[in-house]
């Protein structure tokens, strides 16, 4: 098949994921779609069998290594190499759920030309992390009218073309495809496709939940100059709605029978507030020369 057949390139950043790797390329390479796809992946320096394992499989493989680290240079690097219409990103352990995933996620570009890009529903992995697992249901529902998640690149199709004009911030440390929703100009069409399911869980260990917190908290000062984006984590609000707010997590762990999580529970919530304040310090540091660039569209500076 020559690059100039392809209709759809499939994206797969990856680092260190010989747990998941192949069993996402097997799902991917068994998908139910009639035209053509390339499978690339663009690895950020894993140090497993990574590379090892996607050796199996007919796909492109790049090695990069940015340093720091950026997601939104992944992402970039991973379109620039690209041959298809249509860039799909994946995250190298969201495992598609079913072999309709693919058509489902990119049915609403082929339908309207309107739509420039489109992102899946995540379903977690019963029991590996209850505070995500009740999380994961609210941003990515059921159906198509209320998801909280405006957008993910874990699982996502972007026409593109619509990425060379506008694509993914380098310099943040994380949330860049929260960012690039926000700044994409109203007349493209973003589209969530409940259907295009994609199993998507992280370990619920306090070292995860620190690191992960951490960049979340880093990245805020960055949204708030850069992107005129307040809250972008929702931790404001006093104390008793924030007590309030947890009553849904414990009613979910009862009805699910996650009786350990209302000892683990208290424990993780302290780790994310520390380490997302911590983060916040470090993102004002960090980023202290902003002042309000809120005309930002995508890209670098």
């Amino acid at each position: 098949m020559e690059l100039q057949d392809i209709d759809i390139s499939i994206v797969i950043r990856t680092k260190n994921e010989e747990k998941c790797i192949g069993r996402t390329l097997e799902q991917v390479s068994a998908q139910d779609y009639r035209g053509n796809y390339e499978i690339i992946i663009v690895d950020s320096g894993s140090s497993d069998k990574t590379a090892q394992i996607a050796s199996r499989f007919p796909l492109r493989f790049y090695a990069i290594n940015k340093e720091p680290f950026s997601y939104g240079y992944v992402l970039n690097y991973g379109r620039s190499v690209s041959a298809g219409k249509i860039i799909v990103f994946l995250s190298a352990h969201c495992i598609p759920a079913d072999a309709g995933w693919l058509a489902n996620l990119i049915t609403p570009l082929i339908k309207d030309k309107q739509v420039g890009a489109v992102y899946g529903k995540q379903l977690p992995i019963k029991g590996i992390n209850p505070i995500e697992e009740f999380e994961l249901g609210i941003f990515f529902p059921e159906d198509d009218l209320s998801p909280k998640a405006i957008f993910s690149n874990a699982n996502c199709a972007i026409r593109k073309e619509i990425l060379e004009r506008y694509p993914f911030n380098e310099e943040i440390a994380y949330g860049e495809d929260f960012l690039w929703r926000n700044k994409l100009p109203a007349d493209i069409g973003v589209v969530y496709a409940p259907d295009a399911k994609v199993y998507h869980s992280h370990s619920s260990s306090l070292h995860y939940w620190a690191v992960h917190h951490q960049m979340i908290g880093t990245a805020t000062p960055y949204l708030q100059k850069v992107g005129g984006i307040n809250d972008f984590y929702g931790r404001r609000g006093n104390w008793l709605m924030k007590i309030l707010s947890r009553l849904p997590y414990m009613l979910f762990f009862l009805r699910r029978g996650y009786f350990k999580a209302f000892f683990t529970f208290p424990a993780l919530e302290i780790t994310r507030s520390i380490f997302y304040i911590r983060g916040l310090r470090i993102g004002e540091k960090k980023y202290h020369e902003y002042q309000n660039l809120v005309n930002y569209s995508g890209g670098q500076q």
